[in-house]
């Protein structure tokens, strides 16, 4: 149950068998608008994710000497898309003795001047979150910052920013490279509101991104003296960036039209000659549940969802076994064309 809807009366005059199953249908068309709303939002979230994937790839391979606008336009989306208060970027120094921040991001918050006073944390601070994120290559997630035993006794250093700013959900995500971390990304918000699964996900996104982003410019900043064969090597190491890119893209809209199958051929075809116009012979099948409007008007909207689930399911799985090219579905109808562009 989604919610419930509930007419009611000033006066004693019971409900008809009639206005009650009226109620139900209205009932069942409430919680079929609430479920195309919230699959509307899923979607407009993972657009805005994936163009702020493409966006900073992009960044990536015109900012190959200088990881800093990377670091920004990460930091930026990493706090807009998971409704953060401050995300910041930290690496390791060259003698592994210190985690240092190196980017940030944030809103006013009080004491944020004890932040600049905190840009270092050496590596022996065993109890520093930070460190532990980095030591161990892992992600943390803590809900409430205040119930750490360090903050709670009032112990640590940094307690007193802590209660001043209100800081209280955190997460941390490491960037890995070649198996270890050499840093990690964090993000707080100021009210007690833990991360959502999804907000964990990306932030490991974008912590990944970072690190592609060091290794690359470490990359050039080794070549860019040396001979022009080097000079070659850096040229297509951004072509290939490019390609990742355009490619990237290519898929993110295939799939958003095709089968995955259907999607895969046509970008290991290359080019776009298949999805030129042309002509082709090919089948196409129409189908429907027969008696499901009649169906729907006596069932419990539980049951119409779980006989549409069913019936896609199985009708998808059929669909994908014969390589199916095209399929549109609207409610319980189906239209499917085979033949083209994979052979059937």
């Amino acid at each position: 149950p989604l919610g419930e809807m509930s007419p009611d009366r000033h006066e004693k005059r019971a409900f008809t068998a009639d206005e009650i199953a009226m109620v139900e249908t209205f009932a069942a068309q409430a919680g079929i608008a609430n479920e195309n709303a919230r699959q509307f939002r899923e979607v407009q979230t993972r657009l805005e994710r994936e163009r702020a994937s493409r966006e900073i790839l992009q960044i990536i391979s015109q900012s190959r000497d200088d990881e800093r606008p990377v670091f920004d336009a990460i930091l930026d989306r990493a706090r807009r898309l998971s409704d953060s208060s401050h995300a910041s970027l930290w690496l390791v120094s060259d003698d592994e003795q210190t985690l240092a921040c190196v980017a940030n991001m944030t809103i006013d918050i009080p004491g944020v001047d004890q932040i600049e006073r905190r840009l270092y944390r050496p590596m022996t601070e065993h109890d520093s979150q930070l460190v532990q994120s980095v030591r161990d290559a892992r992600t943390l997630h803590i809900p409430d910052l205040l119930l750490e035993r360090r903050f709670a006794d009032g112990s640590h250093d940094a307690t007193e920013f802590v209660h001043r700013s209100g800081m209280r959900s955190v997460v941390i995500a490491p960037l890995l490279s070649g198996g270890r971390a050499i840093g990690c990304i964090m993000m707080f918000r100021l009210e007690l509101r833990h991360f959502s699964e999804e907000h964990i996900a990306l932030a490991e996104t974008f912590a990944a991104q970072a690190a592609i982003a060091i290794e690359n410019a470490r990359q050039f900043r080794a070549l860019e003296a040396s001979t022009e064969e080097v000079q070659a090597l850096n040229a297509g190491l951004e072509a290939r960036v490019a390609d990742q890119v355009t490619e990237l893209e290519r898929m993110g809209r295939l799939k958003r039209f095709l089968p995955p199958a259907v999607a895969q051929a046509v970008v290991s075809a290359g080019g776009d000659g298949m999805l030129k116009s042309h002509r082709a012979l090919i089948g196409i099948l129409f189908a429907d549940i027969r008696g499901f409007t009649q169906f729907c008007e006596s069932a419990e909207p539980e049951e119409t969802i779980e006989v549409l689930q069913t019936y896609h399911e199985a009708m998808g799985a059929l669909m994908r076994d014969h390589n199916v090219g095209v399929d549109q579905r609207v409610g319980d109808g189906i239209m499917a064309i085979f033949g083209d562009p994979l052979p059937c």
